[in-house]
């Protein structure tokens, strides 16, 4: 492979990362005691966001323009008008979460827990308009959806309305779960990734703690990308022996700072990830000479440690070369 293969190689391999840690920012915040206690004791991955902080940020506000876009026609503006909702507006936590399947623990079932302020009776009238059905259990109610939502499991949506600050939705087999929730182990104890919450920066505008182990046994589970040369091929080689992923961003309006950490109690898998991330930012600093060398700067000061049983890598990236960045994608999607 020539040099310049190779760079324009380990420079799309460093976008792809940038490009997922801003999607965890946009999909996956600070831990909030409301949603979190509906997450499943059993989760594999967890993910949230802090809506409210981006909502105000110059950096990211300008995703709740695309939003209002989104919802701008058809059913769905109907839907949120009759319920009374604005998105952009009215949610300020996200929360998503997996965890194995009843009788099928190779399955993920999916749950989504929102915070923010909702009026409970618009909802649930528009909601019961549209062919959803009324059901309990635990002694909340819940909404089934109609039939033609069923997944490949055969799984029907539902949705819980659960007072004017918080609503769940996923499978009814996961709503059930969370709503059967209280009285039992939390996930903050119970669960592996519960208990590495703590490495999570309390001021993060978003964050996402994955056990591996366990997700990789889930049909179709997402895997490390193999492009990007040796370093990165080496990444997904200790990635395989690292049990639990967690990864964190702080939107500060000025930069987009960056945290992840990868556990493993194997000392040689530590010594991999590290000289492995250590040679992936050098191939980025290369590869960015040529494609946005206003980066290189910064890459520099991305720090990689091994402490105890984990092997962290920190950096910021300047908000300016962010947008660059997604100013230079765009052009290129529309070429």
């Amino acid at each position: 492979m020539s040099l310049v293969s190779r760079r324009r190689n380990a420079f799309m391999a460093f976008s792809a990362a940038l490009v997922l840690s801003l999607t965890v920012g946009v999909v996956s915040a600070a831990p909030s005691s409301d949603a979190l206690a509906f997450v499943p004791s059993d989760a594999t991955t967890v993910g949230m966001i802090r809506l409210s902080d981006m909502r105000n940020s110059p950096l990211t506000a300008r995703l709740f323009t695309e939003t209002d876009r989104l919802s701008a026609d058809g059913e769905a503006k109907r839907f949120l008008k009759e319920a009374g909702l604005d998105p952009a507006r009215d949610v300020d936590v996200l929360v998503a979460t997996t965890s194995p399947r009843d009788g099928q623990p190779n399955e993920p079932a999916a749950l989504v827990i929102a915070e923010g302020r909702f009026n409970v009776q618009r909802l649930s009238d528009a909601i019961q308009s549209r062919g959803a059905t009324s059901k309990r259990a635990a002694g909340k109610t819940y909404y089934l959806l109609e039939e033609k939502g069923e997944d490949r499991h055969g799984q029907r949506g539902a949705v819980a309305f659960i007072d004017s600050g918080v609503v769940i939705a996923g499978s009814e087999e996961s709503v059930v779960e969370a709503l059967q929730q209280k009285g039992r182990a939390n996930f903050r104890e119970a669960s592996i990734i519960g208990r590495e919450l703590s490495r999570i920066d309390t001021r993060a505008t978003a964050w996402a703690l994955v056990d591996l182990a366990r997700t990789r046994r889930f049909q179709g589970s997402l895997r490390m990308p193999t492009a990007g040369g040796p370093s990165a091929d080496s990444l997904s080689s200790a990635m395989k022996s690292v049990s639990v992923l967690g990864i964190s961003t702080m939107d500060t309006g000025e930069a987009l700072k960056i945290s992840a950490f990868g556990i493993s109690n194997d000392a040689e898998t530590r010594d991999l990830l590290e000289d492995t991330l250590r040679g992936l930012t050098a191939a980025w600093r290369l590869a960015a000479q040529e494609k946005a060398p206003e980066l290189v700067s910064a890459l520099r000061k991305f720090n990689i440690d091994q402490t105890g049983d984990s092997v962290t890598i920190e950096g910021s990236i300047p908000a300016s070369m962010l947008k660059n960045f997604a100013k230079h994608s765009t052009k290129h999607r529309a070429k």
